[in-house]
């Protein structure tokens, strides 16, 4: 009796990991007023500091969707930066040496990317390479194509159709004013939320990252899952590079897409996605990504560099770690207490 009541005692005090990142984002907007007050009294500078946390998010979102299946596996991409880079440069090149109109681009930057993250699946699930050697070696690959292209030339907005801007400057719904940028991340999110938790393959992707040999012992072809999983993670970076473009107005070799596979790590795993995988929630990766949106704008709002950004994604993966490592060791310790071998 005492073991169960000591089991319901600790239930009650199982913090969900989305809980803490909305925790995080109020305590940092509340140390950021009381250090900057003027960046939330002043109208204008409030209005573009929340308008640039909101348009940095699209892209941080759009890859996370892919990082977070890669990560639920039990596996992490390390490339999808360069992917991002080298999407955004061939797609670039397209619109500048050959004029390619709107949805040629589209469809370049869908292919391109999945046949980029698809590469990397091939070694990873069929080859049986180890996923860290794989995307580390990828993500050179990548980034030095990126150079290639276009022999390390910045490609400019005067290059792209006009449709590009649109994706900024527009929206579907004119009177509300949110961009096209925001409302396709909206799109994916609710699509992925859908595709993970009711669909077939969705749960198959919690399987294999929960139990790889079980997984297979339930029939799941379990190379095939982590094959379609960096190739969709691919696609989902293609598409960031191509609304690079339109978010900054230029595709670069060396900055487009850059340091994004931190980030989007950090948003992932900071958004309750366990780092050894079979755990998370699309809505939890979505508030990492508005956390480390918000951090990656405030940090030069308030005054400091932005080379601290790096540090602190460093520090928001630890963090992280900590809280994946705590839940572990809360659930084992409730299934020991349920089967009776925690003591009394």
């Amino acid at each position: 009796m005492k073991n169960r009541a000591r089991l319901r005692a600790n239930n009650k005090f199982i913090f969900k990991p989305e809980y803490v990142t909305i925790f995080i984002i109020i305590f940092i907007l509340g140390l950021s007023a009381i250090y900057k007050p003027e960046l939330f009294i002043e109208a204008v500078r409030r209005r573009e500091f929340f308008q640039s946390i909101i348009l940095g998010l699209p892209l941080i979102v759009t890859v996370a969707m892919g990082m977070m299946m890669v990560i639920t596996t039990g596996c992490i991409d390390v490339s999808v930066g360069s992917i991002v880079g080298f999407t955004g440069m061939f797609v670039g090149f397209l619109f500048k040496f050959y004029d390619a109109p709107f949805w040629v681009g589209v469809l370049a930057a869908i292919v391109v990317g999945m046949m980029a993250g698809a590469f990397n699946g091939l070694f990873i699930s069929y080859f049986r390479i180890n996923f860290l050697v794989v995307t580390l070696a990828t993500m050179n690959i990548w980034r030095g194509l990126a150079f290639v292209i276009t022999d390390g030339v910045e490609i400019g907005a005067s290059y792209m159709p006009e449709q590009m801007s649109f994706l900024i400057l527009k929206g579907p719904i004119p009177r509300i004013g949110i961009p096209w940028l925001i409302w396709i991340a909206l799109f994916f999110v609710i699509i992925m939320v859908f595709f993970m938790k009711y669909s077939h393959f969705g749960r198959e992707v919690y399987a294999v990252g929960g139990n790889e040999n079980a997984a297979k012992l339930r029939g799941i072809n379990v190379k095939k899952v982590k094959f379609v999983v960096f190739a969709l993670t691919g696609m989902f970076s293609g598409i960031a590079g191509l609304m690079y473009g339109a978010r900054f107005g230029f595709f670069s070799p060396g900055d487009t897409g850059n340091g994004m596979e931190l980030i989007v790590i950090a948003s992932t795993v900071i958004g309750g996605v366990s780092i050894s995988g079979g755990r998370g929630s699309i809505i939890g990766v979505v508030l990492g990504c508005l956390l480390l949106g918000t951090v990656q704008t405030l940090i030069p709002s308030v005054g400091f560099s932005s080379f601290y950004n790096t540090t602190i994604y460093g520090l928001i993966i630890i963090i992280a770690l900590i809280i994946d490592t705590g839940i572990k060791i809360r659930k084992s310790r409730g299934v020991l207490a349920k089967k009776g071998v925690v003591g009394d």
